[in-house]
């Protein structure tokens, strides 16, 4: 297994690779609290469901993001998840609702890199 390390808003972040992907939502990934030292899983979809654009996105198509939990949503939402470069390690999140698609590539630090809409 393989740990790529950054931070988002000063939290540190971890993708961790694997031979076998758990999740079929991408590769996992760890947040460490840097507070109380919790660790807490989630996928790539689940960093970027407070993004402006992507809340902008999905609230256009009657989506509330603020409505349930994260985790609940990302298995309501349609999403693809895949690893577009190793290095830079790179991950593009599909999110698609009706005949709109929204993608957003992040770096290994959590970072968008680009958006594209179709």
């Amino acid at each position: 297994m393989t740990t790529y390390v950054g931070n988002i808003d000063g939290v540190p972040l971890a993708f961790e690779e694997e031979t076998e992907p758990p999740l079929s939502d991408g590769p996992p990934v760890s947040l460490l609290c840097d507070r109380c030292q919790d660790l807490i899983g989630t996928v790539p979809v689940g960093l970027l469901l407070d993004d402006p654009l992507v809340v902008s996105f999905l609230h256009n198509h009657g989506i509330n993001p603020e409505e349930m939990p994260a985790w609940q949503l990302v298995d309501k939402l349609d999403t693809e998840t895949t690893v577009t470069s190793e290095d830079p390690y790179q991950v593009a999140v599909e999110f698609e609702t009706g005949n709109d698609t929204l993608t957003v590539t992040i770096g290994r630090n959590g970072q968008t890199i680009s958006t594209e809409f179709s």
